[in-house]
């Protein structure tokens, strides 16, 4: 990684804040250390997930799979809850910063795609602005009141978030990036199918097996799971915007009979596609 800007060393004093969210083990905590105390961990799991960025200096990371990583200023290392781990700081100066969840949190923001918790490290690299920003939210965490908390989850999140989208963008992006959004973009139209996603990896120089896979990896689930997912978003908003009947938009949408489409709307909704409409509408009049 390229050099990284200098962190003034009185954002890298050692504090930190710890709130609960109410039910135990929902914490929400955020901090900086240096060198001045040890942070090693060696061997253990939590059952939080803490995100630590590194701002200074460097660790040797053994992640649960056991892959050792050496990692310097402007990396970031996972710890999702309950894998074991061990992180060395290597000596001279050093500093960090962290956000905590809990572990019930965090896998929540995981399904919302905000973390990816099969990955031990990111390299976001050091943005001073967001340093900042992760400082002030430290503060105002602390004096915050009850009853703001859940704004701070979700600027947590934000947080979170931009250092993800650091991490796409800078020298470890992903080489398939470019094609993953376009094929969700072609997915998520109502007459994209296989034709224009085979004709999307002919102009990316892949196979469709091999787009499968990757697109599979970095969406979590197959390409066709994911145009279903659409589509399904897609009739709810056509059932609730119009009278068009329920035919009209299984055929719209691609599906081979009335039936096979109500059962896939069921299953993703609870109620038929009519029974949706009916309710939403009576619950809206």
């Amino acid at each position: 990684m390229p050099d990284q800007p200098t962190v003034p060393s009185g954002l890298l004093r050692i504090r930190q804040t710890v709130r609960s969210l109410g039910a135990p083990g929902d914490v929400m905590s955020c901090g900086f250390w240096n060198e001045e105390q040890p942070g090693d961990v060696v061997d253990a799991a939590y059952p939080s997930y803490v995100a630590v960025w590194i701002l200074r200096g460097g660790v040797i990371l053994k992640d649960w799979t056991g892959t050792t990583h050496r990692l310097g200023a402007g990396d970031l290392f996972q710890r999702p809850p309950g894998r074991r781990h061990t992180s060395l700081v290597q000596p001279g100066p050093y500093g960090e910063c962290w956000l905590e969840i809990g572990g019930s949190f965090a896998e929540l923001v995981s399904r919302l795609g905000v973390i990816d918790l099969d990955r031990a490290v990111l390299r976001p690299g050091v943005d001073l602005a967001l340093v900042r920003r992760v400082d002030q939210f430290h503060q105002s965490l602390g004096a915050c009141a009850e009853h703001e908390l859940p704004r701070y989850a979700v600027e947590l999140q934000a947080i979170l978030a931009e250092l993800y989208a650091m991490d796409r963008t800078g020298v470890a992006a992903d080489p398939h990036a470019a094609l993953i959004d376009d094929a969700c973009r072609v997915l998520r139209d109502e007459s994209g199918g296989r034709a224009a996603l085979d004709r999307l990896c002919r102009q990316h120089g892949l196979g469709f097996e091999r787009f499968r896979k990757l697109f599979t990896a970095r969406m979590r689930c197959a390409p066709a799971a994911y145009r279903n997912r659409c589509r399904l978003d897609r009739a709810r908003e056509l059932l609730l915007a119009g009278d068009l009947p329920v035919k009209d938009i299984a055929d719209r949408l691609g599906w081979t009979s009335v039936p096979s489409f109500s059962l896939a709307f069921k299953a993703a909704v609870g109620l038929s596609p009519a029974h949706y409409r009916a309710r939403r509408r009576g619950a809206s009049g």
